[in-house]
C-alpha cells in the first residue's frame, strides 16, 4: 500500500481537529503549569554551584536516575561543561502582598545569583503547590480532572515520531504504574510490510533506466512525516553553499535563504513558481536547524580549523615590545594586500590610515587609503586586522607593509618608514583631521573650541593651550596631555609647529573623509563578521574596486557618468555642505519657534495673572475680596513672572538659527541685516 501527501495531510488534520476539540484556556494553564514543573525538575536552580547542599538518600537516588535518563535522552553524549550547577531545592512561597513566587533554598539578599521568579494568573498555583508540598492526594485529583477533559499526565500519548528521529523520549512528562512523574522512553513499532527493489543489470541501464519497487503488506503505524531529505536534493543544497564563496564563513540560515545566489538557483530551478522558496526543493527544508546543519557540513568542509585565527597561517617573528608589557594579549596582525595595491602605494601621493571596529568580531580593522587621481575614486591600499591599537601594534604594523611592498616591488614605501608612531620624522608627514577636533570641540566645558587650533599659523599657542587646561575641567587637560604625549598631534594640527613644506600642507586632505568613505563602503558587505569572513569579504571589494581602477587605465571606462575633473568634487561638497548647513539652520529655527511659543505661553499667563491680581486689589478696596483672596492671585502673579524672567534668562542660550527669527519672537523684515 503506497502513501501519498494526502494520507500525511490526512494524519496532521486528524491531529489538529484532536487539538482544537480539546483547547481551552484551563488546559492551556495547566499545560503551561505541567510544562514549568517538568522544566524545574529538569533544570533546578540553574546558578552555579557555590553552596553545598546536603541530599537525602531518597533525593540521591531520584538524582542519579534523573542523570541516567539525561545520559540516555542525550544518546550517550555527555555535556562538555564540567561546571558544577546548584543542587538546592526550590520552594514556592508567598510575598506579603500574598503573590507566589519560586526560589532556591539558597537565595538570600548576599546570594542574589540563585534562581527567584515571580508567578502570575497565568500558571495554577494550586497545581504548583500540590507539586511543592507533595501532596499526592491533591495532585492526583488535579490530574484526573484534566483527564476527564482530555489532556494531562494521565491521559493516553499522541506523540509520535518517525523511527528515522534521534528523539528517544517523548516531550511530555507522564505518570508511570507507580505514580511517578517522567517522560517515558519512546518504543519503536516494528512494520511487517516489505519493501523489494528491482534494479537493471548495468549493461541494460541504458536501454531500462527505471527502478522497480514493490511493497508487500499492510502498515498498521500511522504514516511517517517527510522529515529527512533525500540524498540527491542534500547534494544540491550543498552545491549551492559551496558557490556561496565569500560568504560562507559568515552564513547563518537567515541569510541563506535571503542569498541572492540561493534566490537566483531556485528561479532557474523552478522557473514557473513565483518567489520559488527552500522548500519547493523538499518540505523538510522547512526545518531551519536541518538547514544549518547543512550550513555548518559545509563549513566545515571548506574550514576545518575554523573561521577565526587558526585558520589564517601565521608567520614567524620576533616578539615585539607590545607582546612582551602584555603576554596574556597575544598581538595578532593579519594584512591583507595585494601585489597591485603595493605598486600603487608606491605612486600615492597623500595618505590616510584609520581604524574601525565593526568589521571583525574580537579584531580591529585598520586601513591605508588615498585618492586616485585618475580615476577621483578611493583605493584602499592594504587592510589590517589588528588586536590592538597600542604604539608598539602601529610600529609593527609599518614594518609589516614596509616589507610586503620591498617584497612585492623591490622598493622601500618611504612614506611609511618614516612615519612611526611617537616618531620625530611624523612632524614632517602627518597632518590632522578637522573634522576629529570639530567632534571633540563639545565636550569641554567653557574652554576655547580646539578646532581654533587647526590653522597655518597661531598668535597665542601656549596661551590657547593653557586656557583649555583650566577651562576645560579633566575632559580639557586629558586631551591636551594625550596630544602631548602622542609627540606629533600638535605638530599636525598648525603648521608652523610642523616640518611639512606649505604647499604640501595646503594640498593635502585637511580631512579624513577618504579613508572614512572606503570603512564605510566595505562595512556594507557586512559587519561583525569572523576573521575569515571579514578577510574574504574584504578580498572581494578590494578585488572589484581594483577591477574599477584597472578599467579605466585601460579602456577609459569609468565607474559612473561622471567626468572625474576635480569640479566635479567641489560641486558636490559645495551642495554636501550646503545642504547639511541649510538642515541645521532649520533645526534651530524650529527650536527658535519652540521656544518663542514657550515665551509667548509664560507671558500671557504672566500678564492673565497681573490682571487678576489688579482686579482683585480693587473687589478688595470695594469690599468685595478679602486679604487671602490678594495674597492668593499676588503668589500666583510673583509665581508666573519668575517663570517668565527665567525662561527669558535663556534666550541667549539658544542657537542663532538662519537670523530670520530671533530668541525674542521677533521676526527680522525680508532682506534686513542679519547679524
Amino acid at each position: 500500500m503506497a502513501s501519498t501527501r494526502d494520507d500525511i495531510h490526512e494524519r496532521l488534520k486528524h491531529d489538529l481537529d484532536l487539538r482544537i476539540s480539546n483547547s481551552s484556556p484551563t488546559r492551556d494553564i495547566f499545560e503551561k503549569t505541567a510544562a514549568l514543573i517538568a522544566t524545574y525538575r529538569q533544570l533546578g536552580c540553574t546558578a552555579l554551584q557555590h553552596e553545598k547542599t546536603l541530599l537525602t538518600e531518597s533525593e540521591q537516588l531520584h538524582q542519579r536516575e534523573s542523570e541516567k535518563r539525561h545520559f540516555k535522552m542525550s544518546r550517550g553524549y555527555l555535556s562538555l561543561s564540567q561546571t558544577k550547577m546548584c543542587e538546592g531545592r526550590l520552594l514556592l512561597q508567598y510575598s506579603d502582598e500574598e503573590q507566589p513566587y519560586i526560589l532556591c533554598e539558597h537565595y538570600e539578599r548576599s546570594s542574589r545569583d540563585h534562581y527567584i521568579q515571580y508567578l502570575d494568573g497565568s500558571y495554577d498555583v494550586d497545581y504548583l503547590e500540590a507539586y511543592f508540598n507533595e501532596d499526592n492526594e491533591e495532585m492526583d485529583r488535579i490530574e484526573e480532572g484534566a483527564l476527564g477533559l482530555g489532556y494531562g499526565p494521565l491521559a493516553d500519548c499522541t506523540n509520535i515520531a518517525n523511527s528515522s528521529s534521534q528523539r528517544t523520549h517523548c516531550p511530555v512528562e507522564h505518570r508511570d504504574s507507580d505514580g511517578n512523574l517522567y517522560p517515558p522512553e519512546l518504543l519503536k513499532l516494528t512494520c511487517k510490510v516489505k519493501v523489494r527493489y528491482y534494479e537493471p543489470l548495468p549493461e541494460y541501464r541504458s536501454a531500462c533506466p527505471y527502478t522497480l519497487v514493490t511493497l508487500k503488506g499492510v502498515h498498521h503505524h500511522p504514516i511517517p512525516l517527510p522529515h529527512k531529505t533525500p540524498p540527491i536534493i542534500r547534494k544540491e543544497v550543498h552545491g549551492v553553499l559551496r558557490s556561496i564563496s565569500e560568504d560562507l564563513p559568515d552564513l547563518t540560515t537567515r541569510r541563506f535563504l535571503r542569498h541572492p545566489v540561493l534566490k537566483s538557483y531556485l528561479s532557474s530551478r523552478f522557473p514557473d513558481i513565483l518567489l520559488p522558496t527552500l522548500m519547493d526543493l523538499h518540505v523538510s527544508l522547512g526545518n531551519r536547524s536541518h538547514v544549518q546543519f547543512y550550513i555548518t557540513t559545509v563549513k566545515e568542509e571548506s574550514y576545518p580549523d575554523g573561521t577565526g585565527w587558526d585558520e589564517v597561517p601565521p608567520q614567524d617573528g620576533d616578539n615585539n615590545e607590545d607582546e612582551r608589557t602584555d603576554p596574556t594579549q597575544p598581538l595578532r596582525i593579519v594584512i591583507c594586500m595585494t601585489r597591485a595595491a603595493s605598486h600603487r602605494l608606491l605612486k600615492a601621493q597623500y595618505l590616510q590610515c584609520d581604524i574601525g571596529f565593526k568589521r571583525v568580531v574580537g579584531f580591529q580593522e585598520f586601513e591605508l587609503a588615498g585618492m586616485d587621481r585618475t580615476s577621483n575614486s578611493s583605493i584602499t591600499y592594504c587592510r589590517v586586522f589588528v588586536t590592538r591599537q597600542t604604539a608598539a601594534a602601529h610600529l609593527r604594523v609599518f614594518q609589516e607593509i614596509d616589507r610586503i611592498v620591498l617584497q612585492d616591488t623591490g622598493t622601500m614605501p618611504m612614506n611609511l618608514i618614516v612615519s612611526y608612531p611617537n616618531s620625530p620624522h611624523m612632524t614632517t608627514s602627518i597632518i590632522f583631521c578637522a573634522s576629529v577636533l570639530y567632534t571633540s570641540s563639545g565636550i569641554f566645558e567653557s574652554a576655547p573650541s580646539p578646532t581654533i587650533l587647526v590653522c597655518i599659523t597661531h598668535d597665542d599657542w601656549e596661551g590657547t593651550i593653557k586656557l583649555i587646561e583650566e577651562k576645560g575641567g579633566k575632559a580639557g587637560t586629558d586631551w591636551v596631555q594625550d596630544k602631548i604625549r602622542s609627540g606629533f598631534a600638535f605638530e599636525a594640527m598648525c603648521w608652523q609647529k610642523s616640518k611639512v613644506p606649505l604647499e604640501i600642507w595646503w594640498a593635502g586632505d585637511a580631512t579624513s573623509n577618504v579613508v572614512e568613505s572606503v570603512h564605510s563602503d566595505v562595512n556594507r558587505e557586512g559587519i561583525h563578521c569572523t576573521l575569515v569572513g571579514g578577510v574574504r569579504k574584504g578580498q572581494h571589494f578590494d578585488k572589484m574596486r581594483m577591477s574599477t581602477l584597472e578599467a579605466t587605465e585601460s579602456t577609459g571606462t569609468r565607474a559612473s557618468y561622471l567626468s572625474g575633473h576635480p569640479s566635479e568634487n567641489v560641486a558636490r561638497g559645495m551642495k554636501r555642505k550646503f545642504k547639511n548647513q541649510h538642515q541645521r539652520l532649520v533645526d534651530e529655527d524650529n527650536k527658535l519657534e519652540v521656544f518663542n511659543k514657550k515665551m509667548k505661553q509664560a507671558k500671557d499667563k504672566s500678564t492673565k495673572h497681573a490682571e487678576s491680581l489688579h482686579n482683585k486689589q480693587d473687589l478688595y478696596r470695594k469690599g468685595g475680596a478679602t486679604q487671602a483672596d490678594v495674597d492668593k492671585a499676588q503668589a500666583a502673579h510673583e509665581k508666573a513672572k519668575t517663570a517668565y524672567e527665567k525662561l527669558a534668562g535663556t534666550a541667549g542660550a539658544m542657537p542663532k538659527g538662519s537670523g530670520r527669527i530671533k530668541a525674542d519672537g521677533r521676526e527680522i523684515e525680508s532682506g534686513g541685516a542679519v547679524s
